[in-house]
């Protein structure tokens, strides 16, 4: 796949997440926080580049007498829910 292929909206998501990392280390948050920050932001970078592949995961989490995930997710759910994710990072951390 050339990068003419890839869909605009997970460009904007990478250049996103690159950004927030890069304020992240321009503003030199104590290691633990550039972590947390940096490891939020791959989460919701992979819900976005990924959304059919994760959606499709099941039977996960079945224990304690529960049956775990039994139906597949939306693709547009997740990747909605990775755009959320990815927006909400800074919200989060600095508290606005």
């Amino acid at each position: 796949m050339d990068a003419s292929q890839i869909p605009k909206a997970k460009l904007v998501a990478l250049g996103l997440g690159l950004a927030y990392v890069a304020i992240a280390v321009h503003y030199q948050l104590e290691p633990m926080g550039l972590l947390w920050y940096a490891v939020a932001t791959f989460v919701a970078e992979c819900l976005i580049w990924m959304p059919e592949q994760l959606g499709a995961t099941t039977g996960m989490g079945g224990g304690h007498g529960h049956r775990g995930v039994d139906t597949e997710t939306p693709g547009c759910v997740v990747a909605a829910f990775g755009w959320l994710m990815l927006l909400a990072v800074p919200l989060v951390y600095w508290g606005f």
